[in-house]
């Protein structure tokens, strides 16, 4: 009796150590030769631990805090292109590659759904997509509040681009000869361009608008909540929250 437990024993034993020699070679196997396969098995352990939901379905929070409109005053100052792009990584998500690392960020409330609002509208685009992260949305929001309360006459100033991904980036490198082709700002979700030429729903070159536009943008410039750059070639400020 004794001799056959002490036999079923070590068949057991011997079944263990099969089993944990197997799993510590296929481990072995992939940690080594076959890396890449890693990285997809966690991503498809992330999208399972975070599904992706469309964004109609997505119930976006609501900031209760008011917003203050600023007034205009000082002089828009030129914040070279590292400046935005530093603040872009402090601040935003990781560098967006594809629409569906984007529709991730969506369902998770890491971007926001950007819609028409109180001193702004947006242009129809083609290279971007109309969502921001929280403080950039709200960032969007108090510029526009601004030029509304500041303008005189109740105007609205116009939304030419917002969130891009790597691969709408890249198409718009082809036609925009002002795109950058190092990192842009717009693939992190915390930069926005406004019309400098586009008020209330049409191409309106208006120098009194303009000039409360850029009053707003200088003063939060100054406060350190913004960066901004003038494009020309463009016609539109490239703006990047800061906080």
């Amino acid at each position: 009796m004794r001799r056959n437990r002490r036999k079923e024993k070590r068949r057991w034993l011997k079944r263990l150590l099969i089993l944990l020699a197997i799993g510590l070679f296929c481990l072995l196997v992939l940690f080594v030769f076959k890396p890449a396969l890693l990285t997809k098995l966690e991503a498809k352990i992330e999208r399972v631990l975070n599904p992706v939901v469309h964004s109609k379905t997505v119930k976006q929070p609501i900031i209760e805090e008011k917003i203050i409109p600023v007034e205009p005053k000082g002089n828009l100052q030129k914040d070279i292109l590292i400046k935005h792009q530093i603040a872009a990584k402090r601040n935003g998500v990781l560098v967006i590659e594809t629409e569906e690392e984007l529709e991730q960020l969506i369902a998770r409330n890491k971007l926001l759904v950007i819609e028409d609002g109180i001193g702004y509208t947006l242009e129809d685009m083609t290279h971007s997509y109309t969502y921001l992260t929280p403080m950039a949305k709200r960032t969007l929001e108090k510029i526009a509040l601004s030029f509304y309360e500041y303008s005189g006459d109740a105007s609205t100033m116009t939304v030419t681009s917002l969130t891009r991904t790597e691969d709408t980036q890249k198409k718009l490198r082809r036609s925009n000869r002002n795109a950058t082709y190092s990192e842009s700002t717009h693939t992190r979700g915390v930069s926005f361009d406004i019309s400098y030429i586009r008020y209330n729903g049409k191409k309106d070159w208006n120098d009194k608008l303009t000039k409360v536009l850029e009053g707003v943008l200088a003063a939060m410039q100054k406060e350190g909540e913004i960066y901004v750059i003038k494009e020309r070639k463009q016609s539109c400020y490239h703006v990047t929250a800061r906080k």
